[in-house]
């Protein structure tokens, strides 16, 4: 994260789903787990020199968004289990960054 977009005032937390999906030219399955991260509401992010630009979506927004199907329920999940509810703290990753 602090590579990518300089944030380092993060909360990371395993969501207990994943994203998959079958390739079938390939004939395999996908499968990702996902991650569901807190920024400090005083962090700037700083792209590196791989990115141009990015963009904080509502998840209603980031639903209209979507071109996968699959991603809504993903989406919706971390809604229900992260944003309306306080995540459960055994699920937290604790990790620290190089100062």
């Amino acid at each position: 994260m602090r590579e990518e977009t300089g944030l380092t005032d993060i909360r990371l937390y395993v969501s207990n789903t994943f994203e998959q999906y079958y390739h079938p030219k390939g004939d395999f399955i996908y499968m990702a787990p996902v991650f569901v991260g807190f920024v400090g509401e005083e962090e700037q992010v700083k792209l590196n020199e791989e990115h141009s630009d990015f963009v904080w979506f509502s998840f209603e927004k980031a639903l209209q968004q979507i071109t996968v199907p699959g991603n809504d329920c993903v989406l919706s999940f971390v809604e229900k289990h992260f944003v309306k509810a306080k995540p459960y703290t055994q699920l937290e990753v604790k990790w620290w960054l190089d100062e």
